[in-house]
């Protein structure tokens, strides 16, 4: 079959939309009569609610209902539920609702806000997932043994800890006693915000019939339509819920967040759209965070290098609530060694409920916090051997040998070319180790040098699988029209990255038609969409592409039939190619696409076949983890790669500017190789802000001190407009996949801020254990270290520095 679309890099099929403004999100939606919510949130992390007054509030001009948590009776959650659409009794972050007016509109409901009264009693509140886990450490929540918890969830009532994954294979103690060398080292991911472009919204109403609309800025309008049907005892069919276009989501808005909260608010005003739209501090202190990771890391060597054991221990600070974050917790453990082969092993990662915002999904879902640590242990041990730290990689990776992963998974080379990656980002930053590499390096020009800055080079691998539910379907259906386009209706929630073009590209590619006579609907509603579990974990073109091609099949099947009724030959003697079907061994007995996928008409009329609509579906095989072990198919897909950094590093000031930054990664096919590219760069900015300058400030009641674009940096073009960005996409082809593409939306993200902390280490001589290396940080370092060292060794110079 020619092959007409994969691989191109067609322009992206809603770019006119959102340059000229037409593309509309949930803030741009408005309804006759719609009603406005505002929000009352604690200042506290933790504390008893003895008092609300919301008498006042409630007779003032224009207020339709004021709420509190006492009015809104519900649970909500999937894994655990352990949260209400607002605080009952005690608040348990600062920011989270204590109550909420619905009024005519915004400012009289801000009005309405100033004159509720609430009186609290401050609690000892834990921050941090280490207090969390000491002995006495105050109960986030003490009747965590009566919760709704699904199976394989362990949550540990009396304690802190909703949820214990660990993974084992052979025996990590016998496999360090053997060990020639033991290296042990403690690291800290902290929390980050999402900072999406749009934020958080969602407008609802009750329908006199009974129903329940929702318009939701959600990357998961069925994981929403199924929280709040569970929430407030609703059959499925009577809940509707829309989704359109969204201006990021990093994960962030794949948990429901403030829709359950709407939704309960509008069953106070029946018949009336609700309409709740945070602003930007409301999304970032009463949405979720993302990371929140300590780990400890203590590997077991031979002297010659090769990896004999790890015992890792990683724990989560999960906030106040912990359905949106208990499934991150697997993929951090059986991820948390890197692509690494290791006999005897042990992981163990725990979730602690803390006084802070909840964490949920956020870009690379656990990956890039464990394997942040993963790599930084990587150059530790690399270091403690003498190796050089690409080659003691090369000497460890899982391989083409069909050795087992953490999980008991065999990977073999057809998971990807790990090996290529690594030396296409070493020869890139000047880590390359082979003469070739070393003299085409030294052959460039060099970065422009100043007096006291340091060059330094590091890089890091990265693997990730996507973290899903194992009935995580996706679904597609194929709609033909008159003329021979097709209409590629999809579920799959396009927030930027440009998912609904490379769909476009895959149905083309299999139907063997121009791209432009594809059209892929815009939007979802879970009434009439076909079902997606959820746009997360760099899923979509991955299990799109499947699904497409199982509805083509069943498309093609008709097609044939229809066509062989109107040549009058058996199906089996009729074939499809490029858009026309025709008689084997006869190709001038033909018919175009157009004149058989809505029947063919004989020429007296009557017809035979009829419009051609057909859904496909995918869900990849997986299973629950082993009780004993932690092993099984957890993992359904892998994309392996490399990252690697140069960087200068000002001695003076500890400012880290990187100058190149390289990628490679094994994506089996580019669907569009250009938007790709363009995928792993925005990626790779998104993980230098946690690397270099974000992290979440708390405050002494525990508030977050840096809730605005002000305070909180994430990365700016003017950033990052001088790094020289280098991206390889390695094509390995994946067995028995129609497509052959891998999951790639999320990995750029991945290896960035261990790659830039091994940078900095080998430009200055010293190690970061923690994230991010901003300029104070940094700076007091080299002075601790000049202190505590009269005659240390000198850093890597730039060429030509003095």
């Amino acid at each position: 079959m020619e092959q007409r679309c994969i691989g191109t890099s067609v322009p992206r099929v809603d770019a006119l939309e959102k340059v000229t403004g037409e593309a509309r999100y949930v803030a741009d939606l408005s309804f006759p009569g719609m009603l406005h919510a505002k929000l009352l949130r604690s200042p506290h992390a933790h504390a008893r609610i003895v008092r609300i007054e919301k008498a006042a509030a409630a007779a003032m001009p224009g207020v339709h209902a004021v709420a509190t948590g006492k009015d809104l009776p519900w649970w909500v959650g999937e894994c655990i539920r352990d949260q209400r659409p607002m605080a009952v009794e005690t608040a348990r972050f600062a920011g989270e609702p204590v109550a909420a007016v619905v009024a005519s509109s915004e400012d009289a409901a801000l009005a309405a806000l100033e004159a509720i009264r609430v009186d609290y009693e401050p609690l000892p509140a834990v921050l941090d997932a280490r207090a969390a886990l000491a002995p006495g450490a105050p109960l986030v929540h003490p009747d965590l043994g009566t919760y709704h918890v699904l199976p394989g969830f362990r949550p540990s009532p009396g304690t802190n800890v909703f949820h214990h994954y660990f993974v084992k294979a052979g025996d990590v103690t016998k496999g360090l006693a053997r060990a020639a060398v033991v290296v042990e080292q403690e690291y800290e991911f902290p929390h980050l915000m999402h900072t999406a472009l749009e934020n958080h919204g969602c407008l609802a109403r009750y329908t006199a019939g009974g129903r329940l609309e929702v318009h939701a800025g959600a990357q998961s309008p069925f994981t929403v339509r199924n929280v709040v049907a569970e929430a407030f005892g609703l059959p499925r069919h009577r809940v509707s819920v829309r989704g359109g276009y969204l201006g990021g989501g990093f994960g962030g808005k794949s948990d429901a967040t403030v829709e359950p909260l709407t939704c309960a608010l509008a069953r106070l005003c029946p018949g009336r759209w609700v309409r709740l739209i945070l602003d930007r501090e409301e999304s970032f202190v009463g949405s979720v965070l993302g990371r929140g990771f300590r780990g400890r890391y203590r590997y077991g060597l031979t002297r010659r290098g090769r990896l004999v054991a790890a015992d890792i221990d990683l724990l989560m600070a999960g906030g106040a609530y912990s359905w949106t974050a208990v499934n991150i917790l697997p993929c951090a453990g059986h991820n948390g060694i890197g692509p690494y082969f290791v006999p005897d092993l042990e992981i163990h990662a725990r979730g602690l409920y803390t006084n802070t915002p909840p964490v949920g999904a956020y870009r690379g879902y656990g990956h890039p916090d464990s394997q942040f640590m993963a790599e930084r242990h990587m150059d530790l041990c690399a270091r403690a051997v003498g190796m050089d730290p690409v080659a003691f990689r090369l000497k460890n990776l899982l391989g083409k040998s069909g050795k087992k992963n953490p999980l008991g998974q065999r990977v073999d080379s057809s998971a990807g070319d790990l090996e290529g990656c690594i030396k296409l980002v070493a020869q890139d930053i000047g880590m390359a180790t082979s003469p070739e590499g070393i003299r085409a390096r030294e052959a460039e020009p060099s970065a422009v040098s100043r007096p006291a800055v340091a060059v330094g080079r590091g890089l890091a691998c990265l693997m990730k699988s996507p973290g899903q539910a194992t009935n995580a379907f996706t679904t597609v259906v194929l709609k033909f029209n008159e003329d021979g386009t097709v209409h590629v209706i999809s579920a799959v929630s396009e927030m930027g990255q440009g998912v609904h073009t490379a769909i476009a590209q895959i149905a083309a590619d299999l139907i063997e038609i121009p791209v432009e006579k594809v059209y892929v609907p815009q939007g979802t509603d879970t009434d009439y969409s076909p079902y997606d579990w959820q746009t997360v974990a760099s899923r979509a073109t991955w299990m799109q592409g499947r699904a497409i091609a199982a509805a083509w099949e069943k498309a093609r099947k008709e097609l044939r039939a229809t066509a062989a009724k109107a040549f009058g030959v058996p199906v089996a003697k009729v074939d499809y190619r490029r858009g026309t079907l025709f008689v084997r061994g006869d190709e001038s007995r033909a018919l175009p696409l157009e004149k058989v996928c809505h029947g063919y008409v004989f020429p007296d009329g009557h017809a035979v076949g009829g419009p051609v609509l057909v859904a496909g579906h995918y869900v990849p095989h997986a299973t629950y983890a082993d009780e004993q072990t932690g092993r099984g198919e957890l993992a359904t897909s892998w994309t392996f790669g490399c990252q690697g950094a140069e960087v200068e590093v000002d001695l003076r000031t500890g400012e880290v500017t990187v100058l190149r930054f390289s990628s490679a990664i094994d994506v089996g096919r580019a669907v569009n190789p250009e938007l790709a590219k363009a995928q792993v760069i925005g990626a790779v900015v998104f993980g230098l802000g946690g690397a270099l300058t974000e992290t979440v400030t708390w405050g002494p009641r525990g508030e977050i001190r840096n809730a605005s674009m002000t305070d909180y940096k994430v990365p700016t073009p003017e950033d990052v407009r001088g790094i020289d960005f280098r991206v390889h996409l390695l094509e390995t082809p994946v067995p028995g996949d129609p497509v052959g593409s891998r999951c790639l939306a999320e990995h750029g993200a991945v290896a960035v801020a261990p790659a830039i902390a091994n940078a900095v280490a080998d430009a200055t001589g010293v190690d970061f254990f923690d994230v991010p290396l901003a300029a104070e940080r940094v700076f007091l370092a080299l002075q601790a270290r000049a202190a505590q060292a009269p005659s240390p060794k000198p850093p890597r110079k730039a060429k030509g520095a003095r």
